[in-house]
């Protein structure tokens, strides 16, 4: 299989993949406004249509996936569909692999990602297969990932033939990544505080 050529982005002189996007390279965008200038780019890239993001939620503090799946899939409109729920839980497994990888000092997710440039309906089962590979390969378990995957599967039983746009299934893809680490940066912190208060 010839190897597809990397999609990288320049900004603020920082090179930048799908994979950036997922690990936080834009911590403090709560708005979802660089975000979406890298979204601008995947357009570029890919055809993307809509422009208008809003990330609902974003500044909410969720402690648990269980409590943050439940309420972005009863208020975010984009999550409606079981396909954009699909793409959402398959990001946020994601960013869980790759959190694995990073600690074993691999990158190999996060390439692909890279190499395939965005996320759609059309690559989704090469994606989870990628991913589910990766989690088989570092030997990931853990509540997190069985509740995830339990999910996935859920989604995918759910599907219907409504389709959803190449934007849409990229950014449900991205705002599980980003979400799944925003409730691990949440726990983070309400452990490290626990450990100065009794410090």
């Amino acid at each position: 299989m010839p190897k597809t050529k990397t999609k990288y982005r320049i900004i603020n002189n920082k090179l930048f993949g799908l994979s950036s996007i997922i690990n936080g390279a834009f911590p403090d965008d709560i708005n979802f406004v660089k975000h979406q200038r890298f979204l601008d780019f995947l357009h570029s890239c890919s055809g993307l249509e809509n422009k208008i993001i809003n990330h609902i939620g974003a500044d909410m503090k969720f402690l648990t996936l269980h409590e943050m799946l439940e309420w972005k899939f009863s208020n975010v409109d984009l999550l409606k569909t079981p396909k954009a729920k699909e793409l959402y839980i398959l990001g946020a497994l994601a960013k869980l692999v790759m959190n694995w990888q990073f600690k074993n000092n691999s990158t190999s997710l996060s390439d692909y990602l890279d190499s395939i440039g965005s996320v759609n309906v059309k690559n989704r089962e090469r994606v989870f297969t990628r991913i589910y590979k990766a989690a088989r390969s570092y030997q990931i378990y853990g509540n997190d990932y069985d509740y995830l995957l339990e999910q996935y599967s859920a989604a995918k039983s759910a599907e219907s033939n409504a389709n959803i746009t190449v934007d849409t299934a990229n950014i449900a893809f991205v705002m599980g990544s980003i979400d799944y680490k925003s409730v691990k940066d949440n726990l983070k912190e309400i452990k490290n505080a626990e450990q100065s208060e009794t410090v």
